[in-house]
């Protein structure tokens, strides 16, 4: 190297370094006082020699910065060829092509573009390596036990970075070091003995997952590229890089990767597995037989991959008795070396592994399992046994065996023998497991030998479930009828049977089980449809004749079957043993149905008095019922029907409105919990006087039952705020039993606005939380009869058959019409669908004439 400050030369005349040209001082002697002309001669001469090197000087710098200037602009017109950015380019040249084409940079792009510093050795911020926040980074290293001391010594902080360049090196390549184990600690599992083939599609899942997370591929191989390159002997950093350069279509790039990686983690056999499997067979078999004389004498999956890549029989053989030789205590390769051979060798195949290992449980129940004969079973068996006594998976592969060739003879006796043995395991997954191969008494014989002492009835229930959804019918089966013998649920047990069609044993068993339990003789009945039930209903009745309950379903079975005639002389000749009101009452609606019956009537009023029902059906036969519904009020004050029906007959009588005005006063003093006669009342009132009863009923009323009064207030609000009134409403009161009406009211002002794929979620979550609210399923069905597809009024009738419809004031009023006695729950909902007004044509309330008070 030149001793000069300048590489091509000398430095010109009067040059000093650090302080450049025209350094050096000229004294004048006139100052002195004494004139030396052939000193300034002199000074003169070479201050002339010296402006003429600086004038040369300055030509020549002039000149070297035109030429660097004209290579700069060549540099910039040259093409630049794509591929990765080298890592360690500067700022300002690694963005030049960037800064050229900015407007056609994508979002994504300018996401991704790298911070400040980060492809330098300046200091990396973690989040360009890692993709979680610190809280799941600090986990991480917990999980790959990285110990809280070593992970203080890999984090750098301002303190550690000094000016020293290697200790700056250094530090990057322990922080990223440390976020390589972070990141790759999970994708390489922990395994010593694993299958090949099964720990390569591991492996090809969980180092996909990783990979994917970067949207860039080029990036994620300069980043694995430096990882390597700063810890050598990571045999995941190797592994992950090869299969980023394998996704990025380098195949020789990978391969030579992959081999890199054996030759800086000699240890790893993943490495060899990787390298081989993308070399060609010749190649991959030479490097694992290299491999296994060099660092991996013992390992099982480079000897059972050598085997995989053997071309026939013989070799594959010869490879596995060298494999034996070198590690005759491997279940595994003892289990590969049986599996190529065929009968008899292949049992005795199984003996001689056995020799070597007689405490491998794994090679006993192999011998089980392949066994081609009963007596080779009981040689397995009765040897094993002898060895790891009672064993709980020899045991049950025994009790398949035996299902196998013994049609099960022992099954359950072996069953109970591993059940006994070892009670932790989850014996229903055993079962489950036994029923997917095909064993199913041993399966049965495991759910039987169970305990089901300390197991409740819900567990039960749901491990029926999980079995069922396992497609394993006999095991769930088994598990409900051991729940309905021992715990007394058969109505789960039931519902199962009523699935694949096997009522009839269900039946018979839950009878002869329980025959005095009336709701359960009830239960039976429901699960049949139509006449189905009745013959059920009579034997229950003939069982237990004093059940009412009985009776009562047997009656209703009668009426929708439609054989009235029956029902009727079935009630007759019962009513008076019981002395039931129910009973009294049902036998009075019928009887409605043939014409009525006065005298039975008043009959029932002397026997029952406080039963409203019976002066309301006799007020109907009356021409002027003013004073039955008075001695009705009397001895049934809180029935706010009655009150009603008296107060509208007086309205259609002319009565005075003051005389109105004051009956109305008792009923809400009387019922002042039932919403109807709040929303008649108001009915009744002056428009700028309901909203006052309105908020005195929603004090009164049950929150249960306070949504009617809500939203009829609603239905009084012009169109157009209606909407969000009802919104409001809705986060204001919350609940779900307190809002039916207005969730009702929400789906029909989407209808009306035409909003439909507003309004059917709405009527569709309605259905779901009040099931039996006859009004909601009216107004759903008679919405997808008019918005909906011949689809979607298929669904929604569907669903509505499912549901026993209780409740609702139109399926209420309805139903007590003597015109619609006989109609069934869907041929009611049929006619209410019909006779319920279309909301984008009329604002009739969603009460229709429930509430109309008749002429005022």
């Amino acid at each position: 190297m030149s001793s000069y400050p300048f590489p091509w030369g000398p430095p010109p005349p009067g040059y000093v370094p650090g302080l450049g040209r025209g350094a050096v001082a000229f004294v004048n002697n006139i100052e002195t006082g004494k004139v030396d002309f052939e000193t300034e001669i002199r000074s003169i001469k070479l201050a002339h020699q010296i402006k003429k090197e600086e004038e040369k000087a300055n030509a020549f710098y002039l000149s070297v910065d035109e030429q660097m200037k004209n290579r700069n602009k060549k540099r910039q017109k040259v093409e630049v060829i794509p591929g990765p950015k080298q890592i360690f380019n500067e700022i300002q040249d690694q963005f030049s092509d960037l800064k050229e084409g900015l407007k056609t940079i994508t979002e994504n792009e300018w996401e991704n573009l790298p911070e400040i510093g980060a492809t330098t050795y300046h200091r990396p911020k973690w989040e360009l390596y890692t993709h979680a926040s610190d809280r799941m980074i600090t986990n991480d290293f917990e999980d790959s036990a990285l110990n809280r001391s070593i992970r203080e010594g890999d984090l750098m902080t301002q303190d550690t970075i000094t000016g020293d360049t290697d200790n700056q090196i250094m530090s990057v390549a322990r922080a990223q070091r440390s976020v390589l184990n972070v990141q790759l600690s999970k994708i390489v599992p922990l395994k010593n003995s694993i299958d090949v083939s099964q720990f390569v599609q591991e492996l090809d899942n969980q180092a996909s997952n990783v990979i994917s997370q970067f949207s860039d591929l080029d990036r994620a191989a300069d980043l694995y590229r430096v990882m390597t390159h700063t810890n050598k002997e990571n045999p995941q950093a190797w592994l992950i890089r090869e299969r980023v350069e394998e996704m990025r279509g380098k195949l020789d790039k990978a391969r030579k990767i992959a081999r890199d990686g054996m030759i800086n983690c000699p240890q790893s056999e993943l490495l060899v597995m990787e390298a081989a499997r993308l070399s060609t067979r010749q190649d991959a078999t030479s490097l694992i037989q290299s491999a296994l004389q060099v660092n991996h004498k013992s390992s099982e999956k480079l000897w059972l991959q050598l085997v995989a890549y053997q071309n026939n029989i013989n070799a594959k053989k010869s490879t596995l008795e060298n494999a034996i030789r070198a590690i005759p205590k491997s279940e595994t390769i003892w289990k590969a070396a049986a599996a190529i051979e065929e009968g008899e060798n292949h049992t005795n195949m199984l003996k001689r592994g056995l020799e070597f290992i007689p405490e491998s449980e794994t090679l006993w129940i192999e011998g089980i399992n392949t066994a081609a004969n009963y007596e080779e079973v009981m040689y397995f068996v009765d040897h094993g046994i002898e060895q790891l006594g009672e064993n709980v998976n020899l045991l049950i592969s025994w009790s398949k065996a035996d299902e196998k060739f013994n049609h099960g003879s022992n099954c359950l006796e072996n069953c109970k023998r591993a059940v006994n043995s070892l009670l932790e395991i989850d014996w229903v997954t055993e079962a489950i497991n036994a029923e997917k191969e095909g064993c199913f008494s041993t399966a049965i014989g495991i759910v039987n030998s169970i305990s089901l002492e300390n197991v409740s009835t819900e567990e039960l229930i749901k491990k029926s479930e999980l079995a069922e959804n396992c497609g394993c019918e006999q095991t769930s089966q088994r598990l409900l009828y051991r729940n309905a013998l021992e715990k007394g649920d058969f109505y789960s047990y039931l519902n199962f049977e009523k699935k694949y069609d096997r009522l009839e044993e269900a039946v018979s068993l839950a009878i002869q089980t329980r025959p005095d339990d009336e709701n359960l003789a009830i239960f039976i009945s429901e699960i049949f449809s139509g006449k189905r039930s009745i013959p059920v209903l009579e034997s229950a009745f003939e069982r237990l004749p004093n059940s009412e309950i009985v009776a009562l379903a047997l009656i209703d079975a009668y009426i929708e079957s439609k054989n009235l005639l029956k029902a009727k002389e079935f009630t007759q000749t019962i009513v008076n043993s019981f002395n039931s009101v129910k009973l009294y009452l049902k036998l009075a609606i019928i009887n409605e149905q043939f014409g009525g019956d006065e005298l039975f009537l008043r009959d029932s009023i002397q026997k029952f008095p406080k039963n409203p029902e019976f002066y309301l059906l006799l007020a109907d036969h009356l021409s002027e019922p003013k004073e039955i519904l008075q001695q009705g009020i009397k001895n049934c004050p809180n029935s706010g029907e009655l009150h009603i029906t008296l107060i509208k007959y007086l309205i259609n009588k002319k009565v005075p409105g003051p005389r109105i005005r004051a009956l109305f006063e008792k009923a809400r003093r009387l019922c002042s919990d039932q919403p109807i006669v709040w929303l008649v009342s108001a009915e009744f009132e002056q428009p700028q006087m309901r909203n006052s009863l309105y908020e005195e009923a929603k004090e009164k009323v049950p929150k249960h039952q306070v949504g009617m009064i809500w939203a009829r207030q609603i239905e009084h609000i012009d169109m157009e705020n209606r909407l969000n009134f009802t919104k409001e409403t809705l986060e204001t009161i919350g609940g779900t039993t307190q809002s039916r009406e207005l969730t009702l009211m929400l789906a029909l002002c989407f209808w009306r606005r035409g909003e439909v794929d507003k309004a059917r979620p709405v009527f569709e979550n309605m259905s779901r939380e009040f099931p039996k609210w006859g009004d909601g399923w009216v107004y759903r069905i008679k919405f997808e009869s008019l918005c909906g597809s011949p689809q979607d009024l298929f669904e929604a009738k569907k669903a509505a058959t499912f549901v026993k419809i209780e409740d609702g004031i139109l399926w209420n009023n309805a139903r007590n019409k003597r015109e619609n006695f006989e109609l069934s729950q869907e041929e009611l909902l049929d006619d209410l669908v019909a006779f319920v007004a279309d909301p984008m044509i009329s604002d009739e309330s969603i009460f229709s004439d429930s509430i109309d008070i008749g002429c005022v």
